[in-house]
């Protein structure tokens, strides 16, 4: 089938349910979930009840913390990157009267440019230095901080110190930067203990490009240079939510090939085109492009243990849309049957073929993956195809026929994560085996999947201030258990079918080695997350309107609220190539889901082989945000 046509005037954040129900029988009296039937219901169907519940607790209890520290979500349900107060401590590289007064770009600015922050203290004083020297030192720009009363840091806050210039100065530090350890291992135990590196802040600790490049500096200053950064490094990996920040590896690249990040002079100051295509404005500092690269190594440390969390969510989406698909191929055969009921015996089902908008297809309205998870910008894909080896049993134990079976599909999708800067694009590719079984009882229908999908992704990444792609390549795993009740009415005009649903997955990905933009390669491992949902909803398909010439006209809906019940936090473990012994950690608190999708539908079968389509859909929790509709024309070979 050829789609000739696709118009989505409205941002494509919403996947559109729809279509026609299950098997129907008339509208009945009795109370649909009244206590006899409930009786006759088995134990795991009547999990969902609880599950049900559960619902309205988990609706007005939502997670406080953020996904990280420094990520919000924002109106719109999709989240970015927030930092609620800044505070800097540091040299003239960080002190924008100096940068001012050298007419340079500064990274502190770039970077609240960059990521909303709500307020910056820039403490840092051109000619600072970590040992207790003069006033411009690191413990005195502490006690600035302290007289001013801004000595208790708060959730969300982050605090960067970036210091070792002149302790190391253009000769070498006299006493080998004894005193500059002492006094800037004193600065960061008092920072820590005013909350710089509490549950929900970060304290980041710079370490030196090779200061020894500049060029008013002596060649002979390398060794301090590596030895403060080694000194950096033990410091931050003894201390949970202290983070060593590697400011080397990023302008190695730059001074080794400069040609590859657009820059034309890295060996002698050039203050008219520092801002261009010379790294420094001056002997001994960077220019405009420099402080954008420093600003943009931060933004990296900001975002890179939630990029990796958030790739979780790809297995979530693709076990979303899978036990849809399944459900959907096997009730829509089912539904094409004579009496609506599959011949005893074992049926080749395709799963995935018939299409989103076939007038022949069910409302799934399984959970699906809204922009409340804040995950995605944009997110395209097909969706899952394959085939079920189905087996249609007799009238059993429950006195009505009931199918089972175990069904293989495969499926892609590529998605825009909402990093600080949005230059993340991630690809992958779900394998999925799943044994489902269908059961009707009494006037309801029980459907349960277990699913076991395999992940293969392609994550890439660009920086376009440094010309640098880097693409890696992972794997990961999703165990999925979905059990859904529902209950078929209906009569000749009119079907309607309500239902309830529980859903538990868990989500690991694989660990591996991974290229950076800006660091050295980065060893991700990570936890397993662990989730939980419930949902609520209902179809409705109208019977078909009949034209002249054979032609039909379809109408279908349905609503879909659905929730998180439970999110587990996922702890991430990151170790860089050239910091072996030092394992940096986060935690990655993952807000709770919520989310009431509404979808319209209708679709005009023209002739057998042209079919005209049309669907509006929208999360009525933000509709603004994710309406989104479809018009599709399908010609069929």
């Amino acid at each position: 089938m050829a789609k000739l046509v696709r118009f989505s005037p409205f941002r494509p954040t919403m996947c559109v349910i729809a279509c026609r129900p299950c098997p129907t029988g008339t509208f009945r009296n009795p109370p649909m979930f009244s206590p006899e039937r409930i009786a006759r219901l088995t134990p795991l169907a009547a999990s969902v009840f609880a599950a049900l519940a559960l619902m309205g607790c988990a609706s007005g209890s939502k997670e406080a913390a953020v996904p990280n520290p420094f990520i919000a979500t924002t109106a719109s349900k999709s989240t970015e990157p927030h930092i609620h107060e800044l505070r800097v401590f540091g040299d003239s590289y960080s002190d924008l009267n100096f940068t001012n007064s050298r007419r340079t770009g500064n990274w502190v600015q770039n970077l609240r440019g960059a990521i909303s922050t709500d307020i910056v203290d820039n403490y840092a004083i051109g000619g600072a230095r970590a040992a207790d020297a003069n006033y411009k030192s690191f413990n005195r720009q502490i006690d600035t901080m302290v007289a001013r009363n801004n000595n208790v840091v708060a959730d969300s806050d982050l605090t960067i110190v970036y210091l070792g210039h002149n302790d190391i100065n253009k000769a070498g530090s006299p006493d080998n930067l004894t005193g500059a350890r002492r006094s800037y291992t004193q600065g960061v135990d008092r920072l820590i203990s005013m909350g710089a590196a509490n549950t929900n802040s970060r304290l980041f600790l710079t370490q030196l490009h090779d200061w020894s490049r500049n060029p008013g500096i002596q060649s002979s200053t390398h060794p301090q240079v590596v030895a403060w950064n080694n000194y950096i490094a033990g410091l931050a990996n003894a201390h949970e939510n202290v983070i060593a920040v590697d400011m080397y590896t990023a302008f190695e690249r730059v001074f080794e090939n400069p040609g590859a990040f657009g820059f034309t002079n890295v060996k002698t100051p050039d203050s008219t085109r520092s801002a261009i295509d010379a790294l420094f404005n001056d002997t001994t500092h960077f220019g405009s492009r420099g402080q954008q690269i420093i600003s943009r190594v931060y933004e990296h440390y900001l975002t890179r243990g939630w990029n990796w969390a958030n790739t979780l969510s790809a297995g979530a989406s693709s076990a979303t849309r899978l036990g849809s698909e399944v459900d959907r191929g096997i009730l829509s055969y089912a539904s094409q049957s004579p009496g609506h009921t599959m011949a005893q015996g074992f049926n080749l089902i395709p799963i995935g073929a018939l299409g989103d908008n076939s007038s022949s297809s069910v409302a799934s309205n399984r959970f699906t993956t809204p922009a409340s998870q804040g995950v995605t910008n944009t997110t395209s894909g097909s969706a899952p195809k394959g085939i079920a080896l189905n087996f249609a049993g007799g009238a059993g134990v429950f006195g009505t026929p009931g199918n089972f079976g175990f069904a293989y599909t495969r499926n892609g999708s590529e998605q825009g994560l909402a990093s600080s800067d949005e230059r993340f694009l991630q690809k992958f590719n779900a394998s999925a085996s799943t044994l489902y079984w269908h059961q009707p009882v009494s006037d309801f229908l029980l459907t349960t999947q277990v699913s076991n999908l395999r992940l293969d992704f392609e994550n890439n990444a660009r920086d376009e201030l440094l010309n640098r792609n880097v693409v890696n390549n992972g794997t990961g795993s999703t165990w999925s258990f979905e059990q859904k009740i529902r209950r078929p009415m209906g009569n000749e005009f009119l079907n309607f079918t309500p239902w309830v649903s529980f859903a538990a997955q868990s989500h690991k990905l694989d660990p591996y080695w991974a290229q950076t933009l800006y660091t050295t390669a980065t060893y991700y491992n990570s936890s397993t997350a662990n989730d939980l949902y419930s949902g609520i909803g209902f179809d409705l398909q109208f019977a078909p309107v009949r034209l002249s010439s054979g032609r039909k006209l379809n109408f279908s809906g349905g609503i879909n609220h659905s929730e998180s019940l439970r999110r587990s936090s996922v702890a991430v473990a990151m170790t860089e190539a050239n910091q072996s012994g030092l394992t940096q950690r986060e935690t990655i608190l993952r807000p709770n889901v919520r989310s009431t999708l509404l979808g319209l539908n209708a679709s005009l079968d023209y002739s057998k082989k042209v079919n005209f389509s049309a669907s509006y859909g929208a999360d009525l929790q933000s509709v603004s945000d994710t309406q989104q509709i479809n018009l599709l024309a399908n010609l069929r070979f």
